[in-house]
């Protein structure tokens, strides 16, 4: 029924692939902790044989299904007990597997939204600082933050359709818990940002990594990130993750270089 109840049953489990499973837990966590929003959430178990087979999470009617690692039988009775309850969903989100197999054991009609690779970090390397620093970001550049939310959401989400609504409620939630972080130059001029996006037990998942378009090949995305990965290993976390558009082939190598490493991908499908 809630949060708590679900991390009782599921959170073990659950870190034995903490990267893997980023999502549902830190979604759970930030729920439980009243730092993500949810409304009349749906915290599922699948149990196979009186053993956890796999987990699903939906926070919001507006929001995909989160899915974890799943039994490929786990998936039918998932989708059943759905159809079952009559439930409508707007997509499915989780590694590669499951999520491609419940998209194709619920509809034959979706799209794909987002084909994406899990890195996951241990140490991080630095590159070389040409003159800046990472800040916390607070509400006295509220007016630049607005600019970088709004780039990021405009530019990872493109078919999001209500693009206005989205960036406000992510700015609000980030200003709020204290999560957004900038890279400043000496000159106090505001080149990047990346955002705390959720956390578990022993990792924090790195989000929001953007660079204004005339700021771009400066290497600031790789300082902002890894800077921020190192404030969150230095913080008592383990690991840092993130999630990365594997078609970004820039991206992809930017975070390999600061330390990070592949361990899985991700789906994300809407339903028509």
């Amino acid at each position: 029924k809630t949060a708590n109840d679900f991390l009782f049953r599921n959170e073990e489990h659950l870190l034995k692939s903490e990267s893997i499973n980023n999502l549902i837990l830190g979604l759970a966590c930030g729920i439980q902790k009243s730092e993500i929003e949810a409304s009349d959430p749906l915290f599922l178990s699948i149990i196979q044989n009186g053993k956890l087979a796999g987990q699903a999470l939906l926070s919001n009617p507006s929001r995909p299904l989160v899915v974890s690692r799943i039994i490929d039988g786990g998936i039918i009775h998932l989708c059943e007990f759905f159809k079952k309850e009559n439930i409508t969903l707007k997509g499915v989100v989780g590694p590669s597997k499951p999520s491609s197999l419940f998209s194709k054991q619920w509809s034959s009609k979706t799209n794909l939204g987002m084909h994406q690779g899990i890195y996951e970090l241990l140490e991080v390397k630095l590159p070389k600082n040409s003159g800046g620093e990472l800040v916390f970001a607070d509400e006295r550049d509220l007016d630049k933050l607005t600019v970088l939310v709004e780039g990021f959401v405009r530019d990872c989400f493109p078919e999001e359709q209500e693009v206005d609504k989205r960036y406000i409620e992510i700015l609000n939630r980030q200003i709020r818990n204290k999560t957004l972080y900038v890279w400043k130059l000496k000159s106090g001029e505001i080149v990047s940002m990346a955002a705390v996006a959720r956390e578990s037990k022993n990792a924090a998942t790195i989000s929001m990594v953007f660079t204004p378009e005339h700021h771009r090949g400066n290497g600031y995305g790789s300082l902002v990130t890894a800077y921020l990965s190192k404030r969150v290993l230095e913080s008592g976390k383990k690991k840092c993750n993130l999630f990365t558009d594997l078609l970004n082939p820039t991206s992809n190598s930017i975070y390999r270089k600061i330390g990070y490493k592949k361990i899985g991908e991700s789906m994300h499908y809407h339903f028509i």
